[in-house]
């Protein structure tokens, strides 16, 4: 698992569509990665935050992916500071629910969306931590190629609060992965 910046401020992350403890609903399950779902990002309402927050950081990690490595699933930078709601679905490929400013980053499929839970066939509950990080610029610097590796070296230069809930996810009937672990990604909506 990556590094957080620690010490930061906490604020508070709500969703109309998951809780904090609760499970994924068919909505937020891919579609993409064969779950049976609709990849539609979950609603999304924070407050509370530090300031002067600048700018806000929308992420999702599954802690156990990738053999417990971790999973970025979703990477959305530079939300202005007085945005402090993302309806649902705002994550789709278009970015058409985000503000003109903002920018998803690729995840770890190099897609730049939301990539909805799919834990593989028979793995144990996968945790997906879904975060609003507050941040002391206006925008990151950096490009719209970024990785994850970039993305958390300029969090823990700038990030000053975080609110985070947890979903969990667990589908014994799966058939997201194939064997040997490679995913195979169905064509895009």
């Amino acid at each position: 698992m990556s590094t957080y910046p620690t010490g930061l401020r906490r604020f508070t992350l709500v969703s109309h569509d998951v809780g904090d403890g609760s499970k994924f609903d068919t909505p937020q399950l891919s579609g993409l990665l064969g779950a049976g779902g609709d990849d539609i990002s979950p609603h999304l309402r924070w407050q509370g935050a530090p300031t002067p927050t600048l700018s806000y950081v929308v992420t999702m990690f599954d802690d156990h992916g990738l053999g417990d490595s971790g999973f970025w699933h979703w990477i959305v930078v530079d939300i202005p500071p007085g945005m402090t709601e993302l309806r649902a679905d705002a994550g789709h490929p278009s970015g058409r629910g985000l503000p003109n400013c903002a920018r998803q980053l690729p995840n770890d499929l190099k897609l730049s969306r939301y990539m909805a839970a799919a834990p593989p066939l028979g793995d144990r509950p996968h945790s997906y931590r879904i975060s609003v990080h507050a941040l002391d610029v206006a925008r990151l610097d950096i490009s719209d190629d970024g990785t994850p590796a970039r993305l958390l070296s300029q969090l823990y230069r700038h990030a000053i609060g975080r609110a985070s809930i947890t979903v969990t996810c667990e589908h014994p009937q799966l058939g997201s992965s194939n064997p040997g672990g490679r995913v195979t990604v169905k064509g895009q909506r």
